[in-house]
């Protein structure tokens, strides 16, 4: 189902390599866990939920897209506000994105699949390409 790209003590990234083969993540840390037991369960576990997420976003791409354009809507409608602190209209447009894609596509509470802020610019940047060039990148190791 997927691979270790590279692995030291502090860094590591891997892939899924079937059907996904677009998909890839990537964790670094102080505290030097990647290289034992825990580090294996860490790669395992997010190689597989990994996996779970593509197959359900796969099922939901084409459904989602009238909701992701409203997203993108309501984050234009956030980067025209003006605000004294920046640092919470960040925090607003990370987490709109975050509800959108709990509340369209992984359903956590359903699914008991976890989504992390880690991977919304990958996820993004998948719903942008479908929209915009009608690619699924995740099907493709050539993004």
């Amino acid at each position: 189902m997927g691979e270790i790209l590279e692995r030291t003590k502090y860094y590591f990234k891997i892939r899924i390599i079937y059907p996904y083969v677009g998909w890839t993540d990537e964790r670094t840390t102080d505290e030097g866990e990647f290289l034992t037991e825990e580090g294996d369960e860490l790669i395992e576990e997010l190689l597989r939920s990994g996996y779970e997420k593509l197959v359900k976003l796969d099922k939901r791409m084409h459904k989602s897209i009238k909701a992701y354009d409203e997203l993108l809507e309501d984050l234009s409608e956030i980067s025209q506000l003006q605000v004294q602190d920046e640092m919470n209209k960040k925090r607003a447009e990370m987490f709109l994105k975050l509800w959108f894609f709990d509340s369209n596509i992984f359903l956590p509470w359903k699914t008991r699949i976890p989504f992390s802020h880690f991977e919304l610019d990958y996820f993004m940047n998948v719903f942008n390409e479908y929209k915009t060039k009608g690619v699924k990148i995740y099907l493709s190791a050539e993004n």
